[in-house]
């Protein structure tokens, strides 16, 4: 009963908001317009009368029915009891409160980008528009908007001074600031690179002297401009807090959305550097080979080479950061199980993306090659310049591919092969990693040896035609390449097996040394070891095998996040074993087992 009467309150409070906002919103600029004397279309006045009798009918019936509704809702948090505690940690009062939160600061975004960039861009010339229609363009919608924003955001602080968000109230607050940051940050950095690369073009045309000359600012520059304030401005606003937050608080330490917003920031990151610095590299090659990059693009080298170098140096700035914060986030708090998902959801993404393109730059470069080996007619056919683009594209493929796919694989690795390595190895995504390449592997190199035995068997007896030799490169060049990746993956996989069966195996796979068996009367004592230097643990475990008797072994069992609380707990439901009946009186001392 108390969820329908939720969803019925807090829904229609959420509805008749919106048109309570879009009414007063309206009838302001309406008002604006009269005051400044904002031009407009000819009219006549029953049009008028109509535009104002709309507006006023929606900000009077949604403001009567919102103020029944959320003095209902607001009744039922009213005082300290825990009915009204279960109300303000109900999921559906949060969804309304970060609902209108989310909805009110996206009319207020795109408002202050629409005031910064109409009053930069005034007396841009002929056409231009005028102050007054600026401001009645913006202002009511970030006055009306800013003010539900704000008050609603002293509903939610009055709320959690009372009783603090937890739960899945607290997830709500992490999806709406989360969203917001991915966001606000997203169009600063758009806004960042492009002015970045619009003012590098003025610097090295030598078009600065003619914006100082004009009376006008272009739409480059005042676009740009505005997406970086009212982006950096959003994304401060709602970082602070959550940084100011997670500094102090557990759950926000251990909070799964938390590493979804940074590893989502930086793939965003990742992707347009290595695009940016591909194209970058595809272009540089194309010159070095020969070939002009800039014949139909009007603009100079010097232009060319710096503007996508300059948006991977902003987004690289970006990335750069969140892997600091990342780092941050893992000095304050271990790594949980949910987390390390997302953290392996991450990097096996970006190692299959990369190793798609390398994949596919090596195939390409193969059959160029196989194909000029052959005297096949697509390298015969070919003049320098298309040799030049061929070549520098398929080189790009695999100059990016490569580096990102190795760092991002072997980082993974290094994981799953370590001594406490058997979450990442056993983890199911790397499953679907492993045989999502295994399976392209066998169908690519199927359907290529396939296709090359047909062809031969067909022409049995008949020479080769050049089209026919550059069909079976393609072939042959995608065979090489589904067979060197389905013999490494296969390898890995049989490695991961080998661990899962307990045989120890190193970082690539080939097993390890097994260690000497310990007899089963042997004295056995458990030792805790915490320290956040693992160098000079190892280094101390290793004296403390030089001075023990002859025949004693040390086993170092890593055990992160482990404390000496829960290991007596796990000890004390798994009991020694009886001691066996009392030895002769001239036993050596020690040769009964005691309690480790």
């Amino acid at each position: 009963m108390k969820v329908a009467r939720r969803v019925y309150i807090y829904l229609i409070s959420y509805i008749s908001l919106l048109l309570m906002l879009s009414g007063a919103s309206d009838l302001l600029r309406l008002l604006l317009d009269a005051i400044l004397g904002t031009p407009a279309p000819i009219v006549d006045a029953s049009y008028q009368r109509e535009q104002y009798s709309r507006a006023g009918a929606i900000l009077l019936v949604g403001a009567a029915v919102w103020a029944i509704h959320w003095m209902l809702a607001q009744r039922s948090v009213a005082g300290g009891g825990p009915e009204a505690t279960e109300e303000r940690l109900s999921v559906l009062r949060k969804l309304l409160i970060y609902g209108v939160l989310f909805t009110t600061a996206a009319q207020v975004f795109f408002a202050l980008y629409g005031l910064i960039q109409g009053v930069l861009a005034l007396h841009a010339g002929p056409g231009a528009e005028s102050l007054s229609g600026v401001v009645s363009r913006t202002v009511p919608t970030l006055l009306v908007y800013g003010i539900g924003w704000l008050y609603y955001q002293q509903v939610r602080r009055r709320d959690n001074a009372v009783t603090p968000e937890r739960g899945g109230a607290a997830t709500v607050r992490r999806w709406y600031y989360y969203l917001v940051n991915f966001g606000a940050l997203s169009f600063a950095m758009s806004g960042i690179a492009g002015l970045a690369r619009y003012v590098w073009e003025l610097i090295t045309t030598g078009g600065a002297m003619g914006i100082v000359e004009n009376t006008g600012l272009p739409w480059e520059f005042t676009t740009n401009t505005g997406w970086i304030i009212a982006g950096l401005g959003f994304w401060l606003v709602h970082w602070l807090p959550v940084q100011r937050l997670t500094a102090v608080s557990a759950d926000e330490q251990h909070a799964v959305l938390r590493k979804v917003y940074l590893y989502g920031i930086i793939f965003e990151t990742v992707a347009v550097t290595l695009t940016s610095v591909a194209l970058f590299l595809y272009n540089l090659l194309r010159y070095l080979l020969g070939t002009n990059p800039l014949a139909d693009s009007g603009k100079s080298l010097l232009t060319a080479a710096g503007e996508p170098l300059l948006t991977a140096l902003v987004y690289g700035l970006f990335w750069a950061y969140h892997r600091r914060v990342l780092a941050w986030d893992a000095g304050l708090v271990g790594e949980e199980p949910r987390q390390a998902g997302i953290r392996r959801l991450y990097h096996y993404l970006v190692a299959l993306i990369a190793l798609a393109v390398l994949a596919s730059g090596v195939t390409s470069m193969l059959r160029l090659l196989i194909d000029l080996w052959l005297g096949g007619s697509a390298t015969s056919a070919l003049n320098r310049q298309t040799w030049g683009d061929q070549i520098s594209l398929f080189a790009t493929l695999i100059l990016v591919g490569a580096p990102v796919w190795y760092a991002n694989w072997f980082r993974l690795q290094r994981w799953a092969m370590a001594a406490d390595g058997s979450a990442d190895r056993q983890a199911v995504l790397r499953r679907i990693y492993l045989f999502l390449i295994l399976f392209a592997s066998v169908i690519t190199l199927l359907a290529s040896t396939g296709w090359i035995i047909y062809q031969i068997l067909r022409t049995l007896g008949e020479s080769f035609s050049g089209s026919l030799i550059s069909d079976m490169s393609w072939a042959l060049g995608a065979a090489v390449t589904g067979a060197v990746l389905l013999a490494y993956h296969l390898r890995v996989l049989l490695g991961d097996q080998r661990a899962g069966t307990g045989a120890p195996v190193a970082p690539h796979g080939e097993p390890a040394t097994v260690p000497a068996p310990v007899p089963d009367d042997a004295l056995a004592v458990v030792v805790a070891v915490h320290s956040r230097n693992p160098p000079a643990i190892e280094e101390a475990l290793g004296k403390l095998q030089d001075i023990l008797p002859a025949g004693s072994v040390v086993e170092v069992l890593p055990a992160a996040h482990v404390t000496a609380g829960e290991l007596r707990a796990w000890l004390a439901h798994h009991p020694i074993p009886p001691e066996p009946p009392a030895l002769p009186s001239d036993s050596p001392p020690g040769s009964r087992p005691i309690p480790a």
